[in-house]
């Protein structure tokens, strides 16, 4: 009986361990292998139009797949890390998510970068519960330096014995609530992650 026991439990380990691997393969193909297939068709494209095209509008693109290079090789370090950890507390996960602001900041002028943290209970997150998580403040971090025109942007991180939360906020212009609704791809992803989470995401716009 005793060995009946450890054996089904080793084998709901295995399982869980294989749903692990198969959520972090879809994160990656997700996230990394889109982008390595739009490096690929931009790259055909200047190639196909380079007699074409003026110097600037090849620049333009060439900045372009660079940019979508380096977004590659980030998320594909992020992914690393969370693989090799079995667990990611709240506070390793806030000072991962604040280290990433501050690095892509560097490149945008004009935009502050303010934090907070108050982490009473330190939750335990899985690699994949993270990474769904780093993911959805990707996405919104990303849309703030790309469209919002803010001057700041800030980070709160809490957490009571119950639960825990994360707010992104800036003072940019906002934007048109009806397109969490209808066909805008980061913001139905994120919806889609959060889901998985079983967790609440909330977007408003001033």
């Amino acid at each position: 009986n005793g060995q009946y026991q450890k054996k089904l439990a080793a084998l709901q380990l295995h399982h869980e361990i294989q749903n692990e691997r198969d959520r972090i393969s879809r994160d990656l193909h997700d996230s990394i292998g889109a982008q390595l297939s739009f490096i690929s068709s931009n790259i055909d494209w200047v190639i196909d139009k380079n007699n074409e095209m003026s110097k600037e509008e090849a620049l333009k693109q060439m900045k372009a797949i660079n940019s979508t290079a380096k977004n590659v090789m980030s998320n594909l370090r992020e992914t690393i890390w969370a693989l090799h950890k079995e667990e990611i507390t709240l506070l390793e996960f806030s000072d991962k998510l604040k280290a990433y602001i501050q690095n892509i900041l560097q490149l945008k002028s004009g935009l502050e970068f303010i934090s907070e943290e108050k982490i009473g209970r330190n939750f335990i997150l899985t690699p994949t519960e993270m990474l769904n998580i780093f993911r959805i403040c990707q996405e919104c971090v990303n849309n703030v330096i790309k469209h919002a025109n803010a001057i700041l942007l800030k980070l709160v991180v809490c957490s009571d014995e119950k639960s825990f939360y994360i707010i992104i906020e800036d003072n940019g212009k906002g934007f048109n609530s009806k397109e969490t609704e209808s066909g805008h791809y980061g913001l139905i992803n994120m919806k889609h992650r959060a889901e998985e989470l079983n967790a609440k995401l909330i977007i408003t716009s001033n």
